[in-house]
């Protein structure tokens, strides 16, 4: 049932990427012949291109190298052209076909229109990928600071590094690893949480590239720990798991660990494992329902559901992300009607939620309405004469 499903639901991804380029090719078709370019071979590039990420995704498994990792990126990048030369094809055609329908446009100026017209949006999209392409290498370092009575007064606080979404992969390699790395150490913080996509999809492509030795540079007094992603079950739940195991990353599956007699780290398996294994995952008041002392709790979920069953638990804090919110507009559109936050910070009556949009990427490495990110929470104590209530918090944007 499982496999049908997904049978399912790649042949509609699939179809609809087919169509999508079916449409673009016969918009620019009209451009092409007005230029004298060979039709035949230019629709023989366009086939190649259209199947460089398909191809690129299906060889890095058996061959993973660099060539392949080009051909991935390359086709990523195509991704994203092909949803904006799509989007802005489709409405310029709407209004277009709207004005040539009430005349005013006439005949004899239509094909003109409709090349210049196909140009000018061919550009833009390239400009917008390179402004994208920037953006996305620009990490928004947001930082929180929250004042629990749950901390000891004598204590001077636990500062926490959290990257979620990291994406390791063909596309997302030991450059994009090395400045993440740079920025958790330079954070000196005490503990360092990944909240799930660490890796992107198949383990291959980070074994190959031995991104192991650059995530076991990472140093906190705490240690390092992690949660699986959806895209952890995607690429193989063991494999990864036992790769990030043995890169130091403490990797928490429906399971309760304490920290250094201060807090309490709840970590849940993603709730895709029903998806990929059929099988169910721990209940949180199962996992919560461990808790006898008053140490303040971290609930760490990759995916920002059903946010009040935390806070009906009374939890301290949630830590999540998966959201990317939406890292391509008009997609960060989408993620904000689906989650009760996409991005950022929320109070719900005793409990912090922390939703982060992601350090990297998932297909296109491309950030357009959306910026990527980490997230610095700063844990501190009430002190003797504190006018801050317990339980309060402050968000630097």
């Amino acid at each position: 049932m499982r496999r049908s499903g997904f049978i399912v639901f790649l042949g509609i991804v699939l179809s609809i990427y087919t169509l999508a380029c079916l449409y673009v090719y016969l918009d620019y078709k009209i451009v092409i012949q007005h230029y004298g370019i060979h039709t035949g071979l230019f629709l023989i590039i366009y086939v190649l291109i259209c199947s460089f990420f398909i191809t690129g995704r299906f060889l890095e498994r058996i061959y993973p190298r660099k060539s392949v990792f080009l051909l991935v990126k390359a086709g990523a990048y195509w991704l994203g052209m092909l949803l904006y030369l799509f989007l802005f094809l489709v409405t310029v055609d709407l209004i277009f076909g709207f004005l040539h329908a009430v005349n005013l446009i006439g005949p004899d100026n239509r094909l003109l229109w409709l090349i210049y017209l196909r140009l000018m949006i061919f550009f833009t999209v390239f400009l917008l990928l390179v402004y994208g392409y920037f953006n996305a290498l620009h990490t928004r370092i947001r930082e929180i600071t929250i004042k629990t009575p749950k901390l000891p007064s004598i204590h001077e606080g636990v500062k926490i590094f959290v990257a979620t979404d990291v994406h390791l992969g063909s596309i997302r390699g030991q450059e994009s690893l090395s400045r993440l790395v740079k920025l958790i150490n330079n954070s000196k913080s005490d503990l360092v949480i990944f909240g799930g996509d660490t890796l992107d999809e198949d383990i291959a492509p980070v074994i190959a590239q031995n991104l192991g030795d650059c995530l076991r540079k990472i140093r906190a007094t705490y240690g390092v720990y992690g949660i699986p992603g959806n895209h952890e079950y995607i690429g193989g739940i063991s494999s990864s798991l036992r790769y990030l195991q043995e890169q130091g990353i403490q990797m928490l599956m429906d399971e309760t660990v304490g920290i250094a007699g201060k807090l309490l780290l709840i970590g849940r398996t993603d709730r895709d494992i029903k998806r990929f294994t059929g099988k169910e995952r721990k209940k949180l008041s199962d996992l919560s329902g461990k808790i006898h002392d008053d140490r303040f709790s971290i609930l760490l979920d990759h995916q920002p559901f059903g946010l009040d069953e935390a806070a009906d638990l009374n939890l301290d804090l949630q830590i999540s992300g998966h959201t990317h919110d939406g890292q391509l507009w008009p997609f960060n559109m989408i993620t904000r009607r689906i989650y009760e936050i996409s991005t950022g910070y929320l109070k719900k009556r005793n409990t912090h939620f922390v939703v982060s949009s992601g350090y990297g990427t998932w297909g296109p490495p491309l950030r357009i309405g959306t910026t990527p990110e980490v997230w610095i929470i700063h844990l501190l104590p009430v002190k003797d004469g504190d006018k801050s209530s317990p339980n309060y918090s402050h968000l630097n944007r």
